[in-house]
């Protein structure tokens, strides 16, 4: 029985799933690179966030062409390209303490800060709120 569960649940899981076309690769529309203050725009995302935020601490990368975020298939799975800021952020604690860095990224497109993702991997808006991503 649970084999035939499976067998019919297994074509729906797949449509579910969307893969970028070379052609939708070779015709991607990253937008331009984030704005020159794009450290500034992560830190005041952030200010909703962290529990201390004017003493956090962060090293930054490179801003990159990130990749793409599929719409769910029930929307067409159309592709939306990004690029990505990838942070290590040492913030502190209820107990004010440090801990530790940790690795988020931060989502541009257009120049616009639109998500960023914690380590978790569960994206979150500039007041911590939950915000779908899917990968």
């Amino acid at each position: 029985m649970k084999r035939l569960v499976a067998i019919a649940i297994a074509p729906l899981l797949a449509a579910c799933t969307t893969m970028t076309t070379p052609a939708e690769i070779a015709a991607a529309d990253y937008g331009p690179p984030p704005a020159a203050d794009y450290e500034q725009q992560i830190k005041n995302y952030m200010l909703g966030v962290l529990k201390d935020p004017m003493s956090a601490q962060y090293i930054f990368s490179t801003p990159a062409k990130g990749g793409v975020v599929h719409d769910v298939a029930i929307a067409g799975g159309k592709p939306h390209f990004y690029w990505e800021v990838d942070v290590k952020i040492n913030g502190k604690n209820s107990y004010g303490a440090y801990t530790g860095f940790q690795q988020y990224a931060f989502w541009f497109h257009n120049g616009k800060l639109m998500v960023g993702v914690g380590p978790d991997g569960i994206g979150f808006g500039p007041n911590g709120e939950s915000v779908p991503v899917i990968p």
